[in-house]
């Protein structure tokens, strides 16, 4: 009798692992030209939103951008409700967030030469901290694969090699900040000479105290070859693609994205 048992509770478990889902490998199967097809999207979505939540079920189906107005709508009041009105209300927030469009094509416009009524809206509700940084850049992904956004500065003649940092003269980064007393802090490096081993990368630093100017030089590697403090590591640049997970130095490591 007690064997019996066990080999029930090993069948119980082994039909347990075989229907609870890991990872939802779905695909809605219809095409999406109009707002409505949108909502049946949305709807079709629901259950791995509620099971994965947002950043996991944007991170799962990244060809999908119209997840970002689905995420919109299962916030909305009328979500939940079985008000005969309820499909008209839904969508009339689509057509707001998406722009009123017969052709929709789930949101890729391939070539478009103007800026997508969903980009703006995207952008507007990032300002508002209404949506994630990840939301955002997947939109700007997007329009980067679509060739909405065509940026000059990628230049695809550069002479790489392997297990070297891949720069020319001219390349540069530039980004804001705001430190813990709400300063904003603007920050630029460009590389003003590659010279053999060594690189030389021009600094400014723009605050409301004024400007800061500044020179490090690195090696191909992407570390800092002098004894000048810049930073908290020695290690400036690192080599691309880095995955999550990855090591980039032996005490710092890839943890997300942004």
């Amino acid at each position: 009798m007690r064997s019996s048992v066990i080999i029930l509770a090993i069948i119980t478990g082994m039909i347990g692992c075989i229907v609870t889902p890991s990872v939802f490998a779905h695909d809605p199967g219809f095409e999406i030209k109009t707002s409505k097809d949108i909502l049946k999207f949305c709807e079709f979505f629901h259950e791995e939103y509620l099971f994965v939540g947002e950043k996991t079920l944007v991170e799962q189906h990244p060809s999908f951008p119209n997840l970002r107005a689905c995420v919109i709508l299962y916030n909305h009041i009328a979500w939940k409700s079985i008000h005969p009105g309820r499909d008209i209300v839904l969508i009339a927030e689509i057509e707001k967030y998406l722009g009123n469009s017969i052709d929709i094509k789930e949101r890729h416009i391939k070539k478009s030469e103007t800026m997508p009524i969903w980009m703006k809206n995207d952008a507007k509700l990032w300002v508002k901290d209404e949506i994630t940084d990840r939301l955002f850049v997947q939109g700007i992904r997007t329009m980067l694969k679509e060739q909405i956004l065509k940026p000059s500065s990628i230049n695809t003649n550069k002479n790489c090699h392997e297990n070297e940092i891949c720069i020319i003269k001219s390349d540069f980064i530039k980004y804001s900040y705001s430190d813990i007393y709400g300063k904003k802090i603007t920050e630029k490096y460009t590389i003003e000479s590659v010279i053999n081993n060594e690189i030389s990368v021009k600094t400014e630093k723009i605050s409301r105290d004024g400007k800061e100017l500044s020179n490090i030089i690195i090696d191909n590697q992407g570390t800092i070859t002098t004894n000048k403090i810049c930073c908290i590591m020695n290690k400036f640049i690192f080599s691309t693609p880095i995955k999550f997970g990855d090591m980039v130095t032996s005490d710092l490591k890839v943890i997300g994205e942004t």
